[in-house]
């Protein structure tokens, strides 16, 4: 019985996939861009989770002067004079849920005094959020509604 090339061919010869030496080659491409992206990613998280937590912050205490309205009562955020908000005890944080939240994160908030009537009228002010790790972002809050600027 005679076996032709075709037929030797069909049976050992050529298969569809890749080699070890092009798969090696992939994983030391795929292993180098890991690497040098790697100190990227950690700056690009604590930069998103800065940015986040603070634009929810500055939110909330805009967002103070309806709880001064439902209350019925004046809310005043602490300005530089006063101390920042870290370690302050409730009775001088005014007992509104943002500003302990800021303070047992270990956030400092500074500037203002920012004042919110029982009206539920903002005064308006300028505030400086500042992070544990020490960045800060400055936000101005507009009167009479405290719009975010």
């Amino acid at each position: 019985m005679r076996i032709s090339a075709s037929e030797i061919m069909g049976r050992a010869g050529f298969q569809k996939g890749y080699s070890l030496l092009e798969m090696l080659a992939a994983l030391t491409i795929l292993s180098l861009i890991v690497v040098l992206a790697m100190p990227n990613l950690g700056k690009i998280l604590s930069t998103i989770e800065f940015n986040t937590k603070s634009e929810r912050y500055m939110r909330d205490i805009a967002a103070l002067r309806i709880r001064a309205f439902l209350d019925k009562r004046q809310i005043t955020v602490p300005s530089e004079s006063q101390g920042s908000l870290v370690g302050e005890p409730p009775s001088a944080l005014e007992d509104t849920d943002v500003l302990l939240e800021i303070a047992n994160e270990g956030w400092s908030l500074v500037g203002g005094p920012v004042i919110f009537l029982q009206s539920g009228v903002c005064l308006g002010g300028d505030l400086t959020l500042i992070s544990p790790s020490g960045r800060s972002k400055s936000f101005t809050l507009i009167a009479p509604d405290c719009a975010v600027e």
